[in-house]
């Protein structure tokens, strides 16, 4: 058994657009391997990835490759649209937004699967 995610790549980069500020995005892929822990019992017979477990990776990627400071204190627009499930891969877009958000949105095949803003307090 596992508790992380394979990851496959990570995309820095800087994007600045014409109206706003600048910031910071990083994709990464990930493979979500069969023998995860967190598919132990979550659902007997139809395994799918918690959204808790979502959460948590995109805050603890987001940390390792992305300046994120300050505690996490929150989260809002949280959605999820789509199942993850034993080995898929996956894509998850990270930005860093002033004011302490980090935007995040998992993917599979160009489809939405979740998405959310995680929210720090310096």
């Amino acid at each position: 058994m596992t508790a992380a995610p394979t990851i496959q790549a990570v995309e820095r980069m800087q994007v600045a657009p014409e109206s706003g500020a600048a910031f910071e995005r990083a994709v990464v892929r990930l493979f979500i391997p069969a023998e995860l822990v967190y598919f132990a019992g979550h659902f007997q017979g139809c395994p799918l990835l918690p959204g808790v477990v979502q959460l948590k990776w995109a805050i603890e990627l987001g940390r390792a490759h992305l300046p994120i400071a300050g505690e996490f204190c929150g989260v809002s627009a949280l959605k999820f649209m789509r199942v993850i499930q034993p080995a898929q891969a996956i894509e998850l877009e990270l930005e860093v937004r002033p004011a302490g958000r980090l935007r995040f949105e998992y993917r599979r095949d160009g489809d939405v699967c979740a998405s959310g803003v995680a929210l720090f307090q310096a």
